[in-house]
């Protein structure tokens, strides 16, 4: 959770118990319904992370992206989940290329040209 959320989690009860607000009991019960639905989002959310995280470390080619540095497990399985092992790149270079990291490459003749062809 981020900082505004947390403080927003810690204020709720006592927004919700504080009867003299002017708030309806209404509202109270739908507040306190959605905070039901909020910790539960949060407890999924933990659970997805855990289950990405063991799925990070069982692969090797995850485990090898999550060791740098701002890339963690989230991040580090979705290449290799699209990707797969990368057998279908032949360099590392077309590869980022097919992530949209590099300018495309077109030969013609034996001449290569990076960025877009251009319109004639």
């Amino acid at each position: 959770m981020s900082q505004g959320t947390t403080k927003l989690a810690a204020a709720l009860p006592g927004i919700l118990e504080d009867v003299g607000d002017g708030h309806s009991d209404r509202m109270r019960a739908m507040v306190a319904s959605r905070v039901v639905e909020w910790e539960e989002l949060d407890r999924r959310e933990a659970e997805l992370n855990g289950e990405v995280a063991r799925e990070c470390k069982g692969n090797e080619a995850c485990r090898r992206l999550d060791e740098i540095a701002g890339i963690g497990p989230l991040i580090a399985t979705a290449p290799v989940g699209a990707a797969g092992d990368g057998a279908a790149f032949e360099r590392a270079r077309d590869f980022t290329a097919w992530l949209g990291l590099t300018p495309r490459e077109d030969a013609t003749g034996g001449k290569r040209r990076l960025g877009r062809p251009q319109q004639g």
